[in-house]
Order: structure tokens, then C-alpha cells, then sequence
């Protein structure tokens, strides 16, 4: 009698335990016959049998199921006595485990795509066992997984076909390269024709390149820690810092350019469509700016923070008398001073 006989996967040793007895004396020779199916070379003598004793076996993988006659003969009584047993053994394909990454060298909080290549020949691969490092178990056959984790990860992969066979472990390992840290300030303000300087903050990265755009405002050289520009329009300057790994990162800085203040000394607002209004140029630049207007007894006639509307020669709905008027005009910027003077209503 003999007992392990169970299905198993290519590659895999089978075992067979001794299970044999005799009533008197004891067994003292077995014969294991690996495979009978035309291949009875395949036996192994035990001279020395012990109840409990294990045989292993292992047979050739293969891409389909293979089946194989195993028999016990057990002798006893000088070898005179014979007792046989025969069983079945089914050999499943092993299943390979492999796979491809979208990515083996990333940046941080970059995603990689995993493709599933395991093969099982003639078996269904029905489970996959993904360590995607990072603390993530994966459970279908194509995972993603972003990387928000910086160094070499190890990740691997173990597929189970339905019979129950189970691959070897793949592995891949990643390398996640941390980006570059950048700030930049929002904006900077500069007077027309003045220069401005741009200063970015920065921390983090290996082997730091840096390219500021445009560079056709820039005066001078430019660094990494500053540069200086002097435009004649608005322009957003772009600073793209690139580290280890190919990781980069791109700030941005308004430059705002500030003009002087063209204020007319007189409008007509008497409906022909000419002057009708008080059209301050470049006041628009000043989204802060306070306007204030008096009339001659210091009387406030207009005020507003910004200038989004053109001033009518109106006050409380009604139409200022012809006369002079007296601004205030105070940018909110410490580059530009504030303006006073007069203005006169015409009809």
C-alpha cells in the first residue's frame, strides 16, 4: 500500500510514502515503477523499506496534461511473497510567470503599466499575484500603479493556472527618480524700460539643467538662481528645471510692465461720441489704483478702486456743471508715485 498520489504540476517531485505491512515478518524489498506506459526503465529497488518511508519522482513538464501508471510491488517472506499496487499520477503544465513594464526608470508620481506575458501551454491561467511594491497586492492581469514612493522598487508577479499550478516568482525592479522642487513668484513688476529680476526657489535633484524662455527679453547672462529681464509688454517667463532621471518640473512669472499714466486734462461728455468720457491710459495696469475727483470746494465727485469704467462727468446719476476738477490718482504700486492735477468737464 502506498499513499501521495495526487494530481501535480510539471517539474514538481512527486512523492510516494510506504504504507505497506505483512501480517508476519516484515517487508524487505519494494519496487516502484515510475511510469508504465512504455517506459518501465523507470524503476527504483529498496532493499531496505521502512513503513513511512518517502520516493520522490520528478517527471519531464510538459505543455499538455501527461498521465502516468505508477505501481508499488512490495516482497516479504525472503522475497517469495508479492503484493502489487498501481495508481495514476497526472502531470498539469507548470506555468511560466512573465511580464513587461511601460517604464523601468520613472519619475515620481509617474504611473507604469504592467502587461502579463506568462505562459502555461495547454492550462488556463486563471489568478495573478502582483507586488507592485509600494504595499500594493494586485489581482488582475494587466495592472496599473502610480509610484508616488522615490528609490529602486521591486515588483513580481505569480500566476496560478486552474488545475492549481503555481509559477515561479518574476521580478522587475524600478527605479523612481524624485522631481525637482520649483517656486516661482506669481508676478513681478517692472517699470517700462526698467529691468526686473526673476527669482526662482528650488530644492531637490541631482545634476540640475535649467533653461529659462523666452530669452529674448533676457539682459545679460542668466543662472539658475536669478535672471533679468526687461521687456517691453507683459511677458510670462518659464524657468524648466531638469534633475536626474529626465525628471523636470517648469515654473512661471508674470512680468508685468508698468507704463506711466496718460490722463487727458479735459473731456466733452456731451453725447456726440467724441471724449465722451475721462479714458485714462495704462490705468488699466492697475487693477488696485483709488481714483478720487473733487470740485472746487473739495467736494468728492467720483471715487472708484480700479477704473474698469470710464468716468462720464457724472455724480449721484447727474451731470457735472463745465469746470475744473481736481484728481488724485494713486497707483497702489511703490514703483509708481500717484498723480494730481485737474481735469475739466466741456460740453
Amino acid at each position: 500500500v502506498f499513499s501521495g498520489i495526487t494530481p501535480y504540476c510539471g517539474n514538481k517531485a512527486v512523492q510516494l510514502v510506504n504504507q505497506s505491512t505483512v501480517d508476519f515478518g516484515n517487508v524487505t524489498k519494494l519496487e516502484l515503477y515510475w511510469d508504465m506506459n512504455g517506459q518501465p526503465g523507470n524503476k527504483e529497488t529498496d532493499e531496505n523499506p521502512a513503513g513511512g518511508k518517502t520516493y520522490t519522482h520528478s517527471y519531464t513538464a510538459s505543455s499538455t496534461n501527461q498521465q502516468y501508471t505508477v505501481k508499488m510491488r512490495a516482497y516479504s517472506g525472503g522475497n517469495t511473497c508479492v503484493s502489487e499496487l498501481t495508481k495514476t499520477v497526472i502531470v498539469y503544465p507548470r506555468p511560466e510567470a512573465a511580464y513587461s513594464v511601460s517604464a523601468s526608470q520613472l519619475c515620481y508620481g509617474s504611473t507604469v503599466n504592467f502587461s502579463d506575458n506568462s505562459t502555461a501551454g495547454a492550462a488556463t491561467i486563471n489568478t495573478w499575484r502582483w507586488d507592485l511594491g509600494s504595499n500594493t497586492i494586485a489581482s488582475v492581469q494587466n495592472p496599473s500603479h502610480q509610484y508616488n514612493d522615490s528609490g529602486s522598487i521591486a515588483t513580481s508577479l505569480v500566476v496560478t493556472t486552474a488545475d492549481g499550478c503555481a509559477s515561479d516568482t518574476a521580478y522587475t525592479v524600478l527605479t523612481v527618480y524624485p522631481n525637482p522642487k520649483l517656486e516661482m513668484p506669481a508676478i513681478v513688476q517692472v517699470l517700462e524700460g526698467a529691468i526686473a529680476t526673476v527669482k526662482p526657489v528650488f530644492t531637490y535633484g541631482n545634476n540640475l539643467t535649467y533653461l529659462w524662455t523666452p530669452v529674448t527679453y533676457i539682459v545679460g547672462a542668466n543662472t539658475l538662481s536669478s535672471v533679468q529681464v526687461s521687456p517691453p509688454d507683459d511677458q510670462d517667463m518659464s524657468l524648466t528645471l531638469t534633475a536626474e532621471g529626465g525628471c523636470s518640473v517648469t515654473g512661471h512669472t508674470l512680468v508685468k510692465v508698468l507704463r506711466g499714466l496718460e490722463i487727458p486734462n479735459g473731456f466733452s461728455p456731451n453725447g456726440d461720441g467724441i471724449n465722451d468720457t475721462w479714458r485714462i491710459r495704462y490705468l488699466d495696469g492697475y487693477p488696485d489704483a483709488s481714483i478720487e475727483v473733487y470740485n472746487r470746494g473739495g467736494q468728492i465727485v467720483f471715487r472708484s478702486v480700479g477704473y474698469s469704467k470710464d468716468w462720464d462727468g457724472t455724480y449721484q446719476g447727474k451731470a457735472l456743471p463745465i469746470g475744473t476738477y481736481y484728481y488724485i490718482i494713486n497707483p497702489k504700486t511703490g514703483k509708481v508715485g500717484i498723480y494730481t492735477g485737474s481735469v475739466t468737464i466741456l460740453k
